[in-house]
Formats: structure tokens, C-alpha cells, sequence
């Protein structure tokens, strides 16, 4: 179902906190289809990284999307883990609030907690069921 879902990141608990290069800077980023939005840096947020966001995406047909939590480095920013998110419980609660495992190469990596929201677009309609 076409609309617009709302992803606030509240915060993490990660398994690590330091990087060789310092305290982990955690974002989240979310993937859907073509579209690639991060979020703000949580700088020094090491293993519990707090974020006020709020990540907006256009869904078509898609019934997952991505999300990574990556760390903020100044050549190139590493993943930390990453959830695939099933859009359709959130269309289907409109709004919704848990906690989702982390991973990372087959180990989990931590949990991130995230407040979703979904919008249907002004020209969908819900057709009553018969």
C-alpha cells in the first residue's frame, strides 16, 4: 500500500563502543527501493547512541526496507548492523514502537529502538471490506 512511513530512531545499545579510530559517531540509514536516507550523527555515542530524527520514505509496493546503523568516519563510514523492517505491520498499526535486533555478519550486534509511522497518500483510499 503506496504511502509515506516515518522512521524515528530513539536510541541503541550496541555490543561495542570504540572504534581503532575513536568512540563509535552512530547514524542510521534507511534504504528503500532507490531511496537512501540518513539520519543525523550521534557524535561520541559509542555503544548508546541517543537520536531525536526523524527519517521520511516514499513506499510503493515494497514490504521491507533496510535500515543500517553505520559509524561516521572521515574516508569512508563502516556499518555497525543493519535490520530489514517489514513494512507492512507498520502500514497495518499506523504507528508503531519496538525494539529490533541488530546484525552484522550473521551476529547481533546490538538492538535499536525505533518509533514508525505510516501515512497513506492523499489520492489512496481504504476501501471498506465487504
Amino acid at each position: 500500500m503506496p504511502g509515506t512511513i516515518t522512521f524515528q530512531p530513539r536510541q541503541a545499545d550496541l555490543t561495542k563502543e570504540k572504534t581503532m579510530m575513536g568512540t563509535l559517531d552512530p547514524y542510521c540509514k534507511i534504504i528503500l527501493g532507490d531511496q537512501k536516507v540518513k539520519g543525523s550523527v550521534c557524535k561520541k555515542g559509542g555503544a548508546t547512541p541517543i537520536w531525536i530524527d526523524s527519517i521520511s520514505v516514499e513506499r510503493g509496493n515494497e514490504s521491507v526496507c533496510l535500515l543500517e546503523v553505520k559509524d561516521k568516519e572521515k574516508l569512508l563510514d563502516k556499518t555497525i548492523g543493519s535490520v530489514q523492517i517489514d513494512l507492512d505491520e507498520i502500514a497495518l498499526h499506523k504507528n508503531l514502537s519496538r525494539w529490533y535486533d541488530l546484525t552484522h555478519n550473521q551476529e547481533i550486534v546490538g538492538q535499536i529502538f525505533i518509533e514508525s509511522s505510516f501515512r497513506l497518500d492523499n489520492n489512496e483510499q481504504i476501501k471498506p471490506e465487504k
